[in-house]
């Protein structure tokens, strides 16, 4: 294959290969309607992948009286 036959595959790429960002979540109640808008602008901004990372705590926090 030469160079023109890649051409068309990285200026249209398929949106398994879209950008991966790191989408924190510090553990606030989820709004649906929120998160569908959220996930909308990611779409338009050729963004289909994402990694969620639940910055929540899971018990309690270092120091606290807990």
């Amino acid at each position: 294959m030469d160079h023109q036959s890649f051409l068309p595959a990285f200026s249209t790429p398929p949106k398994e290969y879209s950008p991966v960002p790191i989408w924190w979540w510090s553990g606030e109640r989820l709004d649906p309607q929120r998160l569908r808008w959220q996930l909308e602008r990611f779409a338009e901004g050729g963004v289909y992948n994402l990694i969620v990372l639940n910055l929540a705590p899971t018990s309690p926090l270092y120091g606290s009286d807990a």
